[in-house]
């Protein structure tokens, strides 16, 4: 078993993939390894990158991120896309839904086709101290709910400036949360990104935006010899 304490002195860099193209998240995966960092990707489709995370286990943990919105690629219905997501990462322990979408029934649904234990990273608690991992029973099993406190899209609405490097040293749980096309495209706010997907001719050479980011977490983390850790390892806390 393992304890709260030996969980919340580690950082746990997670990126939720959102159909990402794969250069764009072999981007971080090359920076992961040239660091030796672990991280867990929330995977959304089938790639090339999969397989590739799988060549580092001790190094990466491939999780589901299930996209449940109207228009779903995944399937029509929660069943469908419960077989989609079972399909694409068939020894996933951890997940996190596409939009942090939950309701009380959906918990069950993932203890019956994920295992009687599973971890859940679908609560946002932006900068809160203390965060604890908690049990959560289903008539099917326990979900390990583990909320994550920092979100580059939750940064990028500018409401709430937390810069993620500051917040290393916070007591609790510490689950980042980061998305490839925004370190990719260095975003900047969320005008930005929204201009990115209209195809808007942008100026390049943007500074300060997610990219910058995440690599003043990384640099923090890197010399500051932080461990850093797989949201699997949330499996058996006690």
């Amino acid at each position: 078993m393992v304890s709260p304490l030996q969980l919340r002195n580690k950082i746990f860099l997670t990126f939720d993939v959102d159909w990402a193209p794969d250069h764009m998240v072999d981007h971080i995966i090359d920076i992961c390894i040239e660091k030796s960092l672990k991280a867990t990707f929330f995977a959304t489709h089938h790639s090339l990158t999969l397989d590739k995370l799988k060549d580092y286990p001790s190094l990466f943990e491939i999780g589901i991120h299930p996209n449940f919105l109207p228009g779903s690629t995944q399937g029509k219905t929660e069943e469908e896309i419960f077989n989609y997501c079972k399909e694409l990462a068939p020894q996933a322990v951890s997940i996190r839904t596409h939009c942090v979408y939950q309701h009380g029934k959906l918990y069950d649904l993932l203890n019956k086709y994920f295992g009687s234990r599973i971890i859940d990273s679908s609560i946002c608690m932006p900068g809160i101290e203390n965060i604890q991992p908690f049990e959560l029973y289903t008539p099917s099993g326990c979900l390990a709910r583990v909320p994550f406190f920092w979100a580059d899209d939750y940064y990028l609405l500018g409401k709430q400036k937390l810069e993620p490097e500051t917040l290393i040293n916070s007591n609790g749980c510490k689950v980042y949360l980061f998305h490839p096309v925004h370190i990719f495209h260095n975003t900047i706010s969320m005008e930005h990104y929204d201009a990115i997907k209209s195809n808007i001719e942008l100026d390049k050479f943007q500074y300060n935006g997610i990219s910058d980011v995440f690599m003043n977490l990384v640099d923090a983390v890197s010399k500051n010899q932080i461990e850093t850790g797989l949201i699997k390892e949330f499996l058996n806390f006690n």
